[in-house]
């Protein structure tokens, strides 16, 4: 048990914040719901059938209850946006060196190919900028980490009113987001327009070959360094498929076999992950980690090309679903997880409710989506490895079981700067 306060929970004690609860995670923080052998599962507050969302899921259903006006969570793959988009409040990842993490615990020690960070989270967009604010001005006398650079909050570039050109797209060539997700950010972008901003569609680059690189880094130990410390532990239903894909790691006839038994169960995009992953050597790693640069940089040239200066895009392919599903969905954090690879703030915002329509377009899913977004270049597009057609496969079911009773339920964009330095 640690004796003293993390630096970041220090420097908000010092300006004046007041912690009074630890919230619930999920065992391991590595799952997108909220549950662990201690304290069990925490539901949404809205819908006691379903997840709030993890790894920061008790933190986001107290704030959405009206228990609290801040919190912190940590973010490697969405884990501070996913549930604040589920339970209709704020969130945010700022980039990876922006808060100090001096003091803090994580069960892949040493992993930065992609880089975690912790991240505010409010019902109030207002109250992270004065938290982030409070992070990162911090006075040189007590400045005690030195991996982060001390840079303060730009105010000027969140309250300018200048008028931003804003791309956006609900099909990112993973998996589309579903009628209520792309609803969400159509009428974020409608609100846009009417206030003055340009706002163009965005077709994100190489999202398939970002999403294996993800799973390729946090993985490159072999699972090793998980798999210790779940050793001699009861294993949370939740992590049932991640602990099976660590243990099918440190094998390579696994690594090869699980694959082919997940195409025939129709799990492709499963496979193609499971194959991503596994132990890598030192050249291995590099390799990786070099590929993550250079996809850093073809971001880059697609948003000067497009002049892009903020993306719209959604938070997770659906809404929340039952708290069983999450085993075998998490790849549906795709739409969060590009931008931990890329290591670029992004936060999400509610901008309304489900509604029975968004039910209702659910048979024309994902075709209609995939459709839209790509148009007569799909097929092409598909043959070239760049986009997954539609599948109907296990995790596509799973998405469509999960969006039957979804009136009512809080929908959410993301948001994210394409000049992530000056946030």
């Amino acid at each position: 048990m640690l004796d003293a306060d993390s630096e970041a929970v220090a420097l908000l004690k010092a300006a004046g914040a007041i912690p009074f609860c630890r919230t619930n995670t999920p065992q391991t923080n590595l799952s997108y719901g909220c549950s662990n052998p201690i304290y069990g599962t925490t539901l949404h507050p809205m819908d006691t059938a379903r997840t709030p969302g993890g790894s920061s899921g008790g933190e986001a259903a107290l704030m959405a209850l009206g228990g609290s006006i801040l919190g912190l969570g940590t973010d490697v793959g969405g884990s501070v946006r996913v549930p604040a988009a589920f339970c209709g409040i704020c969130g945010f990842k700022p980039g990876g060196s922006r808060i100090t993490r001096r003091g803090s615990f994580s069960v892949l020690a040493g992993q930065s190919g992609v880089i975690a960070a912790f991240g505010p989270m409010s019902p109030e967009v207002s109250a992270i900028a004065e938290c982030m604010a409070a992070l990162t001005t911090i006075p040189t006398s007590q400045r005690h980490d030195a991996t982060v650079a001390p840079v303060p909050w730009n105010w000027g570039e969140y309250s300018s009113t200048r008028k931003l050109k804003i791309g956006y797209y609900v099909a990112d060539g993973f998996i589309a987001a579903t009628p209520a997700c792309a609803r969400a950010v159509h009428e974020a972008c409608h609100m846009l327009r009417q206030r003055g901003y340009e706002v163009v569609p965005f077709r994100p680059p190489m999202v398939i070959q970002a999403l294996h690189l993800f799973i390729k880094l946090l993985t490159a130990d072999g699972g090793k360094s998980a798999a210790e410390h779940l050793e001699d532990e009861v294993i949370d239903d939740s992590l049932r498929a991640f602990v099976q894909g660590v243990r099918a790691s440190g094998s390579l006839w696994k690594r090869q076999l699980l694959p082919r038994l997940m195409r025939r169960k129709g799990k492709h995009r499963t496979a193609d992950l499971l194959e991503a992953q596994g132990t890598c050597s030192s050249s291995q790693l590099w390799t990786a980690q070099a590929h993550r640069i250079h996809l850093i940089t073809l971001w880059e040239q697609a948003v000067q090309a497009a002049g892009i200066d903020v993306f719209v895009t959604p938070a997770h392919v659906m809404l929340p679903p039952p708290p069983h599903v999450i085993a075998s969905s998490g790849i549906t954090l795709c739409y969060t997880q590009i931008f931990n690879v890329l290591d670029f703030p992004a936060g999400t915002v509610p901008v309304g409710h489900a509604t029975a329509q968004d039910e209702e377009d659910m048979p024309s899913w994902p075709r209609q989506a995939l459709d839209d977004a790509f148009g007569s270049e799909l097929h092409e597009l598909i043959q070239q490895g760049l986009v997954y057609g539609e599948q109907d496969d296990a995790v596509e079911r799973l998405v469509r079981d999960s969006s039957c009773g979804i009136a009512g339920l809080p929908t959410a964009v993301q948001v994210s700067p394409s000049f992530p330095s000056l946030l």
